[in-house]
């Protein structure tokens, strides 16, 4: 009789909390300058770790072999409201390469294709919806110059 019980909560509350709904997310990147290093990007899904080093829902570093564009995934990403940031690392150092002002000698890129030159973009400007019905992004890599 005990088990019986046990069995039914254990039922109850294994299907009272159910998994968030996963998909693969399609991320085409395109603009891309140089055929050589190697591209970073992070999904964020809250102002307060956007393009933060750390705080992300998920990193990924691919490798470029040719100018033009490129698809990439993130996969298992639950649906929700994110935002994209990446960057070229143009000659694979592992960092955003600056000038002595801090203006960022290598492309980058955030979701939505907002452009930045001045100032950071908010979550709010480059957030998107991922979900059942579009699981594909396009981001535009681009030079500070070209902003």
């Amino acid at each position: 009789m005990i088990t019986f019980f046990s069995s039914l909560l254990i039922l109850f509350f294994s299907n009272s909390n159910p998994s968030p709904k996963t998909d693969t997310l399609h991320i085409k990147v395109s603009n891309i300058a140089s055929g050589q290093g190697i591209i970073s990007m992070a999904l964020y899904d809250k102002q307060e770790t956007f393009c933060k080093e750390e705080g992300f829902v998920s990193a990924q570093n691919f490798t470029i072999d040719s100018s033009g564009e490129v698809v990439v995934q993130m996969d298992d990403i639950p649906y929700g409201t994110y935002a994209i940031a990446m960057y070229h690392d143009v000659n694979s150092n592992g960092k955003m390469d600056k000038n002595v002002i801090g203006i960022p000698k290598e492309p980058y890129a955030f979701s939505n294709k907002v452009r930045a030159k001045w100032s950071e973009p908010t979550f709010d400007e480059t957030k998107f919806t991922f979900e059942a019905s579009s699981t594909s992004h396009e981001v535009e890599i681009r030079y500070w110059s070209d902003q």
